[in-house]
């Protein structure tokens, strides 16, 4: 499985946010293969140009989803066209009006325009819409956690076999200079062996019910 810990950092010292990797991911991925002399193709079976807008759906119009929609919508991701949305609730689908809009993720997976889609359901369902979307061809992008158990994670590898398909889990906080300069700062040695660590995020507070 890729991630998107192999992105380039911006270098202005902030943190690009998920929704701004995902034409990376899909695009860059797809340059990437060609350069390796892997054909691309797309779901239809034509040729598919890397540098052409990637037609993005988006599984799950909460939280998560709801952002990453409006920043496709709002122009801030380049190369990247939102054409499909998907969620229960037909009043959330009505936000993203301009793109078609689907109430179960098997009428999405059937019938939508898209090359790639980003998955941003309740946890439980990462395994199962994984699993659908990648037999259908599509590049997939899930949110974390990829899945919330570990024999559920890895169906969902498992599921993955194509090498000219991208498969990704949401890891965005690698890209953060902190993490970077962590990272750095453990390899090179400077801090001696590390025997344990301790972190504490006080600003990502999650109440029960978020569990549940």
């Amino acid at each position: 499985m890729g991630d998107v810990a192999g992105l380039r950092n911006p270098g202005d010292g902030s943190c690009p946010d998920r929704v701004s990797l995902l034409p990376a991911l899909f695009s860059e991925g797809i340059a990437e293969r060609r350069r390796k002399g892997i054909r691309i193709r797309n779901i239809g079976g034509d040729s598919k140009t890397c540098m052409e807008p990637v037609k993005l759906g988006i599984v799950g119009i909460g939280t998560m989803g709801s952002v990453h929609a409006q920043s496709i919508v709002d122009g801030k991701v380049p190369r990247c066209k939102l054409t499909a949305v998907c969620d229960p609730k037909p009043e959330r689908l009505k936000r993203f009006s301009s793109a078609e809009g689907f109430l179960s993720a098997d009428d999405f997976l059937r019938l939508s325009e898209t090359d790639a889609v980003l998955i941003a359901t309740p946890h439980y369902s990462h395994t199962g819409i994984g699993i659908q979307a990648l037999e259908t061809g599509r590049h997939v992008l899930v949110e974390k956690p990829i899945s919330v158990h570990k024999l559920d994670a890895e169906r969902l590898l498992a599921a993955h076999h194509r090498s000219d398909q991208v498969f990704a889990a949401m890891f965005n906080q690698r890209t953060d200079p902190f993490f970077l300069k962590l990272r750095e700062l453990v390899k090179s040695g400077n801090l001696g062996a590390i025997r344990r660590v301790s972190w504490t995020i006080t600003n990502w507070f999650r109440t029960e019910a978020y569990y549940q």
